[in-house]
């Protein structure tokens, strides 16, 4: 699967998630515009800077779906791979602070380093 039909698989889901994606020129503005998503009035938005290779919009266009359920639509083994590996991405790590203390020694008390 080539990376424009990854691109158009992604754009035909936000299509279907009711999400709109609007490419454009980001060059030369006099404030910095980012890729990314956006609410207006209850409808989510991806823009997308035209210039970016096709690999980085489909990149930004799965990052922006990691969230949603998507069991009931048909993907390529490839696009549900992708979306996939862009939700483990997205994971919150464990906080290192916590790594290693038995929580159940928290609650009696007793000292948490052994």
């Amino acid at each position: 699967m080539d990376e424009t039909e990854v691109l158009e698989e992604l754009e035909g889901l936000a299509e279907r998630l009711d999400m709109q994606i609007l490419f454009g020129d980001f060059r030369g503005h006099v404030v910095d515009i980012e890729s990314g998503s956006c609410l207006l009035k209850g409808k989510k938005y991806i823009i997308i800077d035209r210039a970016l290779p096709c690999r980085e919009k489909a990149r930004i266009i799965a990052g922006e779906m990691a969230d949603k359920t998507l069991e009931g639509f048909y993907l390529s083994p490839y696009v549900r791979a992708l979306l996939e590996g862009v939700r483990t991405e997205k994971k919150p790590a464990r906080p290192e602070g916590n790594a290693g203390i038995n929580e159940s020694e928290l609650e009696k008390g007793g000292d948490p380093s052994g």
